[in-house]
């Protein structure tokens, strides 16, 4: 099972770096969700509203299964479209689900979830992440092929905010 202060912890750091973060229910899950929203210059002048999920899998020795994880990600990407302020999506403001599954061990399902894209609606990108609790292990694409000019953002969710929280 996964410590359990590592969604917590994540949450924390959530906050630390601007986000507004507070616990929700998505897709039948307890969740936490940090929300901030960033206007870049570099980004074609867009608006991205973030949406960072994080939830535990307790799904026992084998973690949870990509159906599972899926579901997960579409919820989460349902939640950040849904909840979203300001201009209507497309018209330079979008959203990005940044869909955080906390397992204690990561299965081969778990890790091939996260190391890749899995695509984005209209103005509405996802990045899959898997924390493997018991290692520090954060799994995150390399690289996006939609809505790429947010790759930077997006791997510095991952990178510079999750993964030091897990390892702290």
């Amino acid at each position: 099972m996964p410590h359990p202060d590592t969604v917590e912890s994540i949450g924390r750091a959530l906050a630390r770096h601007g986000y507004q973060v507070g616990p929700e229910s998505i897709g039948g899950r307890a969740v936490v969700v940090g929300r901030r929203s960033d206007f870049r210059l570099r980004w074609m002048a867009a608006r991205l509203h973030t949406f960072v999920v994080v939830t535990r899998f307790d799904e026992g020795g084998a973690g949870p299964d990509t159906a599972g994880l899926d579901a997960f990600l579409d919820a989460s990407c349902r939640y950040a479209v849904g909840h979203k302020q300001g201009l209507p999506r497309g018209l330079q403001t979008g959203t990005a689900a940044v869909a955080v599954a906390v397992v204690d061990r990561a299965g081969p399902d778990a890790l091939a979830w996260a190391d890749h894209s899995h695509g984005s609606r209209f103005a509405a990108i996802t990045y899959p992440v898997t924390v493997e609790a018991a290692t520090g292990r954060v799994v995150h694409p390399p690289r996006k092929v939609v809505g790429a000019v947010f790759n930077g953002h997006l791997k510095a969710v991952a990178e510079e905010i999750v993964a030091p929280a897990v390892r702290a």
